[in-house]
């Protein structure tokens, strides 16, 4: 930990300040890259005091639309890029057995750092966002339908980089690809799904045993829910047992639900039985496609007492004109994909 704030006050990034009113406890914890460290700060007690900002996500599957080419690129240690205005640094201290060192950038891990974060890249970005560039946070994803135009965008995407001394990681910028892994999804021209080294890991966790762990284990299903058939019905009786975990906890807050054991509010083998279930799912989900101009569109509706809906799908020219085929097809997709009426 000397070591590292050594480093942050040589590159001007942290300062000592014994007059401090504020202070927060920090831990050096290991990253992925083996001998490297990053310093994480307990900020909770400025966050409880903190209105926080909202931003949205872009529906990516319509901005990508007819891309066929993409470059992703990675800020180096981003955050530390950040100034931080003097009003408030005082509250970013951190308290260590060598004094008190208060930083002028700003610590991932407040309660609006994601925000204001994605607010920075949004304007070094403004003349090409959403006109063939995406960002979330210290990530840049361009995408266009020819080499030349994503070039030219990447060229634009560099220009502002100098102009406001944003650092790249190159280790971790790809220039020029025909498919791209980006905010957990693989992207190419035809279809969009999820990463499959993340469905690997996600399936692989244990069954929950605390109502912490169920609530990650159903963020992190709501995040593919596009990709998964009759979503609402598979996961109800989980979100059921949620609740009725959750107002035994008092909140939805983690550390509160991390003393909830699901074992005492409902849980059974049912339960196990549907985690299984939806870990079986997320390894055959389905994959989103662009929609196709000169491909045949089939319309499916159903309805019943509860629900009404319908679903919209293609297939190639020719298929729909064979009757033996069409009769055929006709069922299998209404099998299959009119189940997404109520997911």
């Amino acid at each position: 930990m000397d070591k590292h704030l050594a480093d942050l006050m040589e590159q001007n990034l942290m300062y000592r300040n014994p007059d401090s009113r504020w202070g927060s406890a920090p831990r050096i914890v290991a990253k992925k890259e083996v001998g490297s460290y990053r310093m994480t700060v307990d900020l909770r007690a400025i966050t409880a005091v903190t209105v926080p900002m909202a931003r949205p996500m872009p529906h990516l599957e319509v901005v990508l639309e007819g891309s066929r080419y993409y470059f992703s690129l990675d800020c180096f240690r981003f955050y530390w890029h950040l100034p931080l205005h003097p009003n408030s640094q005082d509250y970013f201290t951190v308290v260590t057995p060598n004094g008190l060192f208060t930083a002028n950038r700003v610590i991932m891990g407040s309660s609006d750092d994601v925000a204001y974060a994605q607010q920075v890249t949004e304007e070094v970005m403004k003349p090409v966002l959403g006109k063939g560039v995406q960002v979330w946070l210290d990530d840049a994803f361009g995408y266009a339908d020819s080499e030349m135009k994503l070039l030219d965008t990447l060229e634009v995407v560099m220009k502002r980089c100098q102009d406001f001394g944003v650092k790249l990681h190159p280790a971790k910028c790809t220039f020029l690809s025909y498919s791209t892994v980006w905010c957990g999804k693989k992207f190419s021209s035809e279809v969009i799904s999820h990463c499959a080294s993340r469905i690997q890991g996600f399936c692989e966790l244990e069954p929950p045993e605390t109502a912490a762990e169920l609530q990650h284990f159903l963020c992190a299903v709501n995040w593919m829910r596009n990709n998964i058939l009759n979503y609402k019905t598979l996961v109800k009786d989980l979100q059921d047992v949620l609740e009725y975990a959750t107002k035994s906890a008092g909140n939805r807050k983690k550390r509160n639900l991390m003393n909830v054991l699901l074992r005492d509010h409902g849980w059974s083998p049912k339960h196990d039985a549907l985690l299984q279930q939806i870990k079986g799912i997320l390894f055959a989900m389905v994959p989103m496609a662009h929609p196709k101009d000169t491909w045949d569109v089939c319309l499916y509706t159903d309805a019943s007492q509860d629900h009404w809906g319908a679903i919209i799908a293609q297939v190639a020219p020719g298929i729909l004109s064979n009757p033996r085929v069409a009769g055929s097809l006709s069922a299998s997709f209404y099998k299959r994909l009119v189940q997404r009426i109520y997911a």
